[in-house]
């Protein structure tokens, strides 16, 4: 029993390398989807409570964790110097 499949050194390179490229394409893509995910979720903040307290928390570039926003008192301020209206 003979079979007709090509088993030669040429034809198992060239399907190593063929399998190694679509490994690699894939494994760009999800790093793509890793760094595009971080982007997102560095643009959002989320309010929680931390010992009784209201506590803005930004998102980071990784798709994990969150820093607790602590702004300056100069930035708050110019908007509150425009609320006040007499």
């Amino acid at each position: 029993m003979t079979t007709n499949s090509p088993q030669g050194f040429g034809y198992r390179a060239r399907r190593t390398f063929t399998r190694l490229l679509v490994f690699l394409v894939i494994l760009g893509l999800g790093g793509g989807v890793v760094f595009l995910l971080g982007q997102l979720n560095s643009r959002t903040f989320t309010l929680v409570t931390e010992n009784g307290e209201l506590v803005v928390m930004k998102g980071r570039a990784l798709p994990a964790t969150s820093p607790t926003l602590s702004p300056t008192l100069s930035a708050m301020t110019p908007g509150l110097r425009g609320s006040s209206s007499g």
